[in-house]
């Protein structure tokens, strides 16, 4: 019996210096990873096209999804699922970008491009995971840490674009076509 509770708080101080060297060793560096850009919109308003491109500044391999376009109210960010993308998940190389489309955007309000993206996790921290995975109920889960057919990520962060703002349909400020085709000058207080 007292050897059970020994064997038991050694396993669990075992699982709580790994979690600890894993917090200390693994965390991320806080640099700008990927970059998401709003490139330009085409027409306007909810039948605009705004192609937005997605690069990925480092060497490693990504994992990115989840595009979604926020729009700003008052002090606070919505998403707004009614914005339409073809695009659903991607896996970005090192030094690589992508460019998709979105439509159906909110016009007159500030928006941004949301995507989530998590990067591989190589060697000790890959083998780490796969591990974790293992134990929780992976069991498909490869735990060899040189597995080349399979990769793991780390968990999604958000990347944001910067802001940008949609114009509804121009107001046009042509003069109007009369009855017989042709326009009709306005016409001030002052003509004849």
């Amino acid at each position: 019996m007292r050897q059970r509770k020994i064997l038991l708080a050694l396993t669990a101080l075992a699982i709580g210096g790994l979690v600890c060297v894993r917090v200390v060793l693994f965390s991320g560096s806080g640099s700008r990873a990927i970059t998401v850009s709003h490139v330009k919109t085409i027409g306007h308003g909810p039948s605009a096209t705004a192609i937005f491109m997605v690069s990925n500044q480092t060497p490693d391999l990504y994992f990115v999804c989840s595009p979604c376009i926020e729009a700003h109210y008052g002090s606070f960010w919505k998403e707004r699922p009614e914005a339409i993308s073809g695009y659903a998940a991607s896996i970005l190389r090192g030094h690589d970008s992508y460019s998709f489309q979105m439509t159906n955007l909110p016009t007159e309000v500030r928006l941004r491009l949301k995507v989530l993206a998590g990067r591989e996790l190589p060697g000790l921290q890959g083998a780490f995971n796969r591990l974790l995975i293992r134990l929780f109920g992976g069991t498909q889960v490869s735990v060899d840490p040189f597995d080349k057919l399979s990769s793991v990520f780390a968990k999604p962060k958000p990347f944001l674009s910067e802001e940008f703002t949609e114009a509804s349909l121009p107001v046009s400020h042509e003069p109007k076509p009369s009855a017989n085709g042709s326009a009709s000058k306005p016409h001030s207080a002052d003509s004849p």
